[in-house]
């Protein structure tokens, strides 16, 4: 049995449910709050349209690519420890490493104070990062002009955390 959430709707409150013959024809009825909303169905039907045009999973990976390089660069750039990768939509943004974490002991290493002010200081030039985790998500939505701006605060922010404004 699997469970798909999220982002099966670009973010709209839709799940999806699959399983074996023979569980879903069990006559157990899944039951929610928003079981056939027909916003949430419709959302899920524009997402998978979106996500059917030829290219679009490149185009993401090359936006996540373009945005892990580009603030690796800027950190190195401005002698700041930061580690960021990604694969195809999804990457992530740790302060204190510069490679990916093997076991729990590298989360000792993380600089949780640079993070936190990272994101809120990115929010107020305009770009919202999530001030909790990490973990970012591209989107078919997202256009290079996106990541030139984004780049452009990440530059001006890092160079504040870094003393060298």
């Amino acid at each position: 049995m699997c469970t798909f959430g999220k982002a099966v709707a670009g973010g709209y409150p839709l799940a999806g449910v699959a399983g074996k013959r023979e569980i879903m024809e069990s006559g157990v009825h899944p039951v929610g709050t928003f079981n056939a909303n027909p916003i949430a169905v419709s959302a899920g039907v524009a997402t998978i349209r979106e996500l059917e045009k030829p290219g679009i999973y490149e185009k993401m990976a090359t936006i996540t690519l373009q945005l892990t390089q580009g603030i690796t660069s800027i950190a190195d750039q401005k002698g700041i420890d930061l580690f960021c990768a990604g694969i195809a939509s999804i990457w992530q943004l740790q302060f204190g490493i510069t490679a990916p974490m093997t076991d729990y002991r590298d989360t000792f290493k993380l600089d949780k104070p640079a993070y936190q002010k990272f994101p809120m200081m990115c929010l107020e030039r305009g770009i919202r990062f999530h001030p909790m985790r990490g973990r970012f998500y591209t989107s078919a939505a997202h256009t290079e002009a996106d990541v030139d701006r984004t780049l452009e605060v990440v530059e001006e922010v890092l160079s504040t955390l870094a003393g060298k404004d």
